[in-house]
């Protein structure tokens, strides 16, 4: 197993007579689902999935409660809770959020989102053993797959009409062999979903193991008020700190992969081991293919940002390097390098130490500064201006917020900037270190971070932080200019045109070279260069 890291305190922990304390809100969503079954005499049988079963038997509170539903989708049941605040309790209807299946981007399951009680929940039917490959049938609606390919399925139908008997025979063969490697294919339950596919459902102990981590594969039945652990993992593995697959890695991983992120959130989020077989699976080339062009780039924002967000982001990324999954993520096909991995790792190891010293608000641009570092050189041109290649892999690539991508990319220019200013920083004048500070505010600091990991053989870079302290410019982004346009225009007697902004642009520079002048001796100043 890898090795492990700080991590949360591991629950005490027994195989029987588990329980979970409930919040005022939860008992009272609990017994209000329970009373829309026992009013309309439904026989489904609801299970809060995965991450709050998790989190509660961690000891911490969790609002994401995402309910299994055993014989219809959460479409369907969401409008069983609509009819029942109606007619039940003359109140209104909540509006349903349906986001629909989509497997050619690992989105399995549709799940219907709804507001009760002020908070949002989550309904979906139960995974089944198609689940893999897109196949989905329960109670819900009827149309034709997929209009959006339409023309496509018919070329197929065409070509299924062109087939001789013979073909079609062995088709017929093939699916009675399908429904017999499963004894519940005679009697499975199945519905349609909203974009009229056919949905098989699931059965609790089928979905469990079809999820990404055994320590997410646990469920609390509502009506039983008990855990159920079905694969037989789940409590053991929460109880020692384990992150594993429930079904063999690859499968696992095949089936959504995605799930590889997932994999390091969960590691570094707990400081829990990721299972020795379970880490080695990760470096297949076929998964990182599907990952880095099947798996939609705002889920892939969604895994990062969690990792980024989280109190160990250092090491969530190290590991992220450490698995190999660096070339699946912050790919550009003109410039990647094999190497850049192995550089980004022992990038991470210089940083380490170097991390207290940043304050947490610049902490996520320092790491993705650091995590893109290979790419630092490289910038692609935009009409009259150059973008710096980060910024083109964080907001084009992967949906980071532009801010955000913006300021790695102002890093990166900075590193380039400091890296040019470093031979001659002892003959620098004091305007024009001062403009450069002025324009990377306080992240020259961080650029001098990242400089030292990035090019070390440049010099000492010390050297610039000193001239700045010396200068007594740490803070000249603060400085205001004295004269403005106004001022301006009194001095040379002009109303409007390009020599205003010369004229403002000369005068704060000298007032930065000499610091101890006045206004009025900066307006003499302009007066006697420009007049």
């Amino acid at each position: 197993m890898t090795k492990r890291n700080e991590q949360t305190k591991l629950p005490d922990l027994e195989n029987t007579n588990l329980t979970i304390s409930l919040t005022n809100f939860e008992q009272k969503l609990f017994n209000h689902l329970l009373a829309i079954c026992k009013y309309y005499s439904l026989k489904t049988t609801i299970r809060v999935a995965g991450g709050w079963v998790r989190d509660k038997l961690l000891g911490r509170e969790s609002n994401d409660i995402d309910l299994a539903l055993d014989d219809m989708l959460g479409s369907a049941f969401g409008k069983y809770v609509n009819r029942y605040q109606t007619e039940v309790l003359k109140g209104k209807e909540t509006t349903l959020a349906i986001i629909k299946s989509n497997p050619n981007l690992s989105k399995h399951l549709e799940t219907t989102r709804m507001k009760i009680f002020g908070q949002w929940i989550d309904f979906t039917n139960l995974r089944n053993d198609d689940f893999a490959k897109g196949e989905e049938e329960v109670e819900g609606c009827t149309k034709e797959k997929n209009e959006n390919k339409g023309k496509e399925e018919k070329k197929k139908q065409k070509q299924k009409e062109k087939e001789t008997n013979r073909e079609e025979e062995k088709e017929k063969e093939k699916e009675s062999e399908e429904e017999e490697k499963n004894e519940n294919n005679k009697t499975k339950k199945h519905t349609t979903s909203s974009t009229g596919q056919k949905i098989y459902l699931g059965d609790p102990k089928t979905d469990a193991h079809r999820r990404d981590l055994t320590i997410n594969t646990l469920f609390y039945n509502i009506h039983s008020k008990s855990i159920e652990d079905f694969t037989g993992h789940g409590i053991h593995d929460l109880k020692n700190g384990i992150i594993r697959t429930p079904l063999p890695p690859l499968e696992t991983f095949t089936d959504d992969p995605l799930r590889i992120l997932r994999l390091i959130k969960y590691s570094t989020r707990y400081g829990f081991q990721i299972h020795e077989e379970t880490a080695k699976s990760v470096n297949n080339e076929k998964l990182l293919h599907a990952l880095r062009n099947n798996i939609s780039k705002e889920r892939i924002y969604g895994e990062l940002q969690s990792i980024l967000s989280s109190e160990r982001p250092y090491l969530g990324f190290k590991k992220l390097c450490k698995l190999n999954i660096y070339s699946a993520i912050f790919y550009h096909r003109d410039y990647y390098q094999e190497s850049f991995t192995q550089s980004t790792l022992k990038n991470l190891k210089k940083l380490k130490p170097l991390l207290s010293d940043i304050p947490k608000t610049r902490l996520p641009s320092v790491i993705l500064g650091c995590l893109l570092l290979p790419y630092c050189k490289f910038v692609m041109k935009k009409k009259k201006n150059t973008i710096q290649m980060s910024n083109v892999i964080l907001f084009q690539n992967l949906c980071f917020p532009k801010k955000l991508s913006n300021q790695v990319g102002l890093l990166h220019q900075g590193i380039n900037q400091f890296i040019e200013i470093l031979p001659t920083i002892e003959e620098i004048s004091r305007s024009e270190l001062g403009l450069i500070v002025r324009n990377y505010k306080e992240s020259w600091l961080d650029i001098i971070v990242l400089c030292k990991i990035y090019s070390p053989h440049s010099g000492d870079f010390s050297k610039i932080t000193q001239k700045i302290n010396d200068f007594q410019l740490n803070d000249a982004w603060n400085l205001r200019p004295l004269l403005n346009g106004g001022d301006v225009k009194r001095i040379l007697q002009i109303k409007k045109g390009p020599l205003i902004g010369q004229a403002i642009q000369a005068a704060f520079k000298h007032q930065l070279d000499f610091p101890n002048l006045n206004k009025k001796g900066i307006e003499e100043f302009i007066y006697n260069t420009l007049k």
